[in-house]
């Protein structure tokens, strides 16, 4: 058995991530299993003449990244069809409405011009502001335009709002917020949560099938992810993934959180008696996932307390807090797995209400239950001491620290001073991942050693060094994108670490990202990723 092996990794340094923390250096490889882990010596014995063997020469070797919160289809969807205006590169709004000046030129008259920008992209504009409904109306008078800053806040022009049929009498929506004149009551194009409500036609499934095919390989199996937990999906995105991967087309392994009730009712999945990890190691139902509030960049974040120059303003609930237990109660009788949305502190408090209602009527230790950007933002000593005891698992963002960090207190004021707590979180002995929630919103969040660098450095997107105290090691990082998240998908027993009997799902870097200096790790390259005992990429070296 030992010497019928496929494929060998000889001479490198393998950071097995095992309850030991072993350092081995080579890996023997059949099929798609880890047969044995040891000296390049003893894997050396074990191959035979047509065994693919790679010398890594000393190169530093990882279990593959587990990204346990992405948006996969929505990224290649923003990443592919939509317009790009980060910032960087876009310094200023008039850079960014020449664009749209440009895409106006390429574009039939009344079709959508659609944007995506970033996280707080306001303070990253010379001019310090969205650009208004006017200056869109003016660089696109016969299209409606919306630009995305970030993933919650939308700046529409007049024929958007039209369309949407948004006007001075629309009334505020229970799920978002239509920024109106404070004089004339008008709406000013600004809309938080409300992306959704704006009728720009889908892609069609061959445009999502290319997007989803191309952004798989590009922004994540390039980058080392060999997993990642799809949170909700674009339309038809179940159906690309199952032929894309039917046709050996699509080597990321996915587990399937589906929205409810927004993308599938609760009742669909219990009656017919799914529960988390139906499918295979290719494709598998994870659970499900919920929203209770918005996002704090966007100011939709469910709060006590107003939003800072907004008195009225508290964010806002996407569903009712009796709602919100009702379907955590069925999908945890069900053995759904349940991931709740929950940014604001109201939001959070109500989520772990949720789940403690449902652990009381049905008590279960190991449930996983996990809140979804807990840790990110108001883990108070009281919120972290309720998550523990109840067994919930925050699921945090470091590449947010990066994207936010200068910029939170302008919304939520002195609430912001302790953020990103992923030290205290550790030593209350929480285990918990850390994630890019990608979206295509902010693109390197898609890449791993990026997250693993916020999460060590803590450095924000002006030089600023956060809440030191709460900086991990980055064997920590390292545990927390792949034991970690395996483990928050109830995989740990077949990936996460790199141990005999283990699927083959290993990384090899350009450098060892735990001796080089730390700012240094961002721009580490991955260059080869082996998926299922299979190398679905391997870097073009000079």
């Amino acid at each position: 058995m030992f010497n019928d092996i496929d494929l060998a990794l000889l001479n490198g340094k393998v950071i097995t991530v095992n309850a030991k923390e072993t350092i081995a250096e080579a890996i023997a490889i059949k099929g798609n299993t880890i047969l044995k882990v040891g000296t390049t010596e003893e894997i050396k014995n074990l191959t035979r003449e047509d065994t693919k063997v790679i010398d890594v020469k000393g190169k530093l070797i990882l279990p593959g990244f587990i990204d346990s919160h992405v948006h996969l289809g929505g990224t290649a969807n923003n990443l592919m069809y939509k317009e790009r205006i980060h910032s960087p590169p876009f310094k200023s709004l008039h850079e960014i409405l020449k664009k749209i000046k440009e895409k106006v030129k390429q574009t039939p008259k009344g079709q959508w011009i659609v944007g995506r920008g970033n996280f707080f992209q306001i303070q990253k504009l010379i001019e310090k502001r969205y650009p208004t409904k006017a200056e869109l109306d003016e660089a696109a008078p016969d299209h409606p335009v919306a630009l995305m800053a970030g993933a919650h806040l939308t700046m529409v022009n007049t024929m958007a709002l039209r369309l949407a049929g948004i006007t001075m009498d629309t009334p505020q929506p229970s799920y978002g917020h239509i920024f109106k004149d404070p004089v004339t009551g008008e709406p000013t194009g600004m809309l938080s949560e409300l992306f959704r409500v704006l009728p720009i036609p889908p892609q069609t499934y061959e445009e999502m099938k290319k997007a989803i095919k191309t952004i798989s390989q590009t922004m994540f199996v390039q980058q080392g992810v060999t997993t990642v937990h799809e949170m909700g999906g674009q339309s038809q995105s179940v159906r690309i993934y199952q032929e894309l991967i039917s046709n050996n087309e699509l080597p990321l392994r996915i587990r399937l959180y589906p929205v409810v009730p927004r993308q599938i009712g609760i009742d669909c999945l219990t009656r017919l008696g799914f529960h988390s990890g139906f499918g295979n190691e290719k494709l598998k139902l994870g659970g499900v996932k919920i929203f209770i509030d918005g996002g704090v960049s966007g100011k939709g974040a469910a709060m006590y307390e107003p939003y800072e120059g907004e008195p009225q303003n508290v964010g806002s609930l996407q569903m009712t807090p009796e709602k919100l237990n009702e379907l955590v109660m069925r999908a945890h009788e069900a053995g759904l797995h349940v991931c709740i949305h929950a940014c604001g502190d109201k939001g959070q408090d109500i989520a772990i209400d949720a789940i403690e209602t449902a652990l009381k009527k049905k008590p279960m230790k190991d449930h996983r239950h996990r809140i979804e950007h807990a840790g990110n933002y108001f883990a108070t000593s009281e919120r972290i001491e309720r998550m523990k005891k109840l067994n919930i698992v925050p699921s945090p963002q470091p590449q947010m620290l990066n994207a936010l960090g200068d910029f939170l207190e302008d919304n939520v004021g002195a609430r912001a001073r302790k953020i990103f707590s992923f030290r205290t979180l550790l030593n209350k002995g929480i285990k918990y991942a850390i994630n890019s929630d990608s979206t295509g919103t902010q693109p390197e969040a898609a890449n791993p050693l990026w997250g693993i660098w916020c999460a060590v450095a803590r450095k924000t997107y002006n030089g600023k060094i956060l809440c030191p105290e709460e900086k991990v090691t980055i064997m920590e990082a390292i545990r927390m994108y792949t034991i970690n998240a395996a483990y928050t998908g109830f995989e740990e027993d077949i990936k996460g670490s790199i141990e005999s009997g283990k699927l083959a799902d290993i990384i090899v870097l350009s450098e060892d990202i735990t001796t080089v200096p730390v700012d240094e790790i961002k721009d580490v390259k991955v260059e080869i990723t082996i998926i299922d005992g299979k190398i679905v990429y391997r870097k073009k070296l000079p």
